[in-house]
């Protein structure tokens, strides 16, 4: 990220109330770039400080909104919805990542639906919403597949693994981690077969 650019999100990061975002917008212009840096810097505090991550999400969704690019209003919905799972408001989530599938699945993004229905299997699986979640997870594994993303269908995999676990289907839990293994050997992605081995 360009240092002006990381310097408005962490200007951003540190604004709380709506009064002081719109004090921030009349001096500052938006951009694409400025709300993807937003989304990466979402995903460092998803886990480091979550409360944080609630109120940056909601910023950016009023930043793409303003932007009028539909793509960017997908990304800041899914943000959100996954600002709210990692504070365990599945409910929530749920309704900003249908909302973001309706805009991908509008703009015909199919790497955008997949790894937006990929987190939608997460917040049904948590809210043990089993059929559901594996539903969206077959159709997530097709879309991987036909679009070549083996990384991502890899964790995917492990997602599903875990699914398996809950309902006590053991064999099919290890098949999954199988498959993820598998695929993260071949591309020797070392740092993502953690999420295999946990």
């Amino acid at each position: 990220m360009k240092p002006e650019m990381s310097q408005s999100v962490s200007e951003l990061e540190k604004i709380e109330t709506l009064g002081e975002l719109d004090d921030w917008k009349r001096n500052h212009e938006l951009s694409a770039d400025l709300i993807q840096g937003i989304g990466a810097r979402l995903q460092d505090l998803l886990t480091v400080d979550p409360k944080a991550a609630l109120r940056l999400s909601e910023w950016m969704i009023s930043l793409a909104l303003e932007t009028g690019e539909l793509p960017l209003k997908g990304l800041a919905l899914r943000a959100r919805g996954n600002a709210l799972a990692t504070a365990d408001d599945y409910l929530q989530s749920m309704e900003y990542f249908d909302e973001a599938l309706k805009v991908f699945n509008q703009l015909g993004d199919e790497l955008e639906v997949a790894r937006t229905m990929m987190n939608r299997v997460v917040a049904y699986f948590r809210l043990s919403r089993f059929d559901e979640a594996l539903a969206d997870a077959d159709r997530v594994t097709g879309m991987f597949e036909k679009l070549g993303d083996d990384r991502r269908l890899a964790r995917h995999f492990v997602n599903i693994g875990n699914i398996y676990f809950r309902l006590d289907r053991f064999a099919e839990n290890l098949e999954m981690l199988d498959r993820a293994e598998a695929i993260l050997s071949r591309i020797n992605d070392q740092k993502s077969l953690c999420w295999v081995y946990v």
